[in-house]
């Protein structure tokens, strides 16, 4: 049988008491390393996904310009519309009656007491109407800023023609006036049609310029122009 001091008995005990509270430290510091690593790793992730949905955001170009860019070409190219289909209405229309206090048949003046816009000044509203059509199809469809140009004078002159020739006249009895003293001109639709159909033209061309419609070298899609300008993407790759 082996014998065993009592000093060798008091050793292992001590070394025994020594490693039980390393392997419970051991045991506490591996739980929390594992509660440290769970919780890091959530963090990560969740801040992972906060940046790739950040970076996700901005890889398209953003809807509303766009949208509202379009809306407002279709906006004032309905006005511009319009406009020229009442400058060509307006000559068909009457634009100025002579009325006689003591005449109470407007048939005993017969055609003499309306005059139409087509004879005041020999269709000319029907000529700009016309021509503002393809300009206006220019400058909505194609973006072109000449096109544009070409709207305001149209509706320019038409403005000078209504304002100088057809407003003095519509105060003018002619021959209704030489025969009856108490003759009365004055302005019918027609005149309100002109008036208005110019006014039109000249605020839808304006205002396409206004917006940048045509300007800077923008593409139909409203893009940068064409090439490799408007993809930064593009830019990047060197092939």
């Amino acid at each position: 049988m082996f014998k065993v001091s009592t000093s060798s008995m008091l050793l292992v005990a001590g070394c025994a008491l020594m490693e039980a509270p390393a392997r419970g430290a051991s045991a506490q510091d591996s739980r929390g390393q594992r509660v440290f690593r769970h919780l890091r790793g959530g963090a990560w992730r969740a801040l992972g996904g906060g940046f790739s949905r950040g970076r996700r955001a901005p890889a398209g170009p953003a809807p509303g310009p766009l949208a509202n860019e379009r809306a407002l070409l279709w906006v004032f190219g309905l006005l511009g519309l319009a406009g020229a289909v009442l400058l060509i209405v307006s000559d068909e229309s009457v634009l100025i009656q002579v009325k006689v206090l003591t005449v109470t048949s407007a048939s005993e003046l017969g055609s003499r007491a309306k005059t139409y816009g087509h004879a005041e000044h020999a269709y000319a509203m029907t000529v700009l109407g016309a021509a503002a059509l393809p300009m206006l199809y220019g400058a909505i469809r194609g973006r072109s800023r000449p096109a544009l140009g070409a709207l305001i004078v149209l509706g320019v002159i038409g403005l000078v023609i209504a304002l100088a020739i057809d407003v003095p006249d519509s105060s003018k009895t002619g021959v209704i006036g030489q025969d009856f003293a108490d003759a009365r001109a004055t302005a019918q639709i027609g005149l309100k049609l002109e008036l208005l159909g110019a006014g039109l033209l000249v605020i839808c061309g304006g205002c396409l310029l206004i917006i940048g419609v045509g300007g800077g070298g923008g593409g139909r899609d409203g893009g940068g122009g064409g090439g490799d300008r408007g993809d930064p993407r593009r830019r990047a790759d060197p092939a």
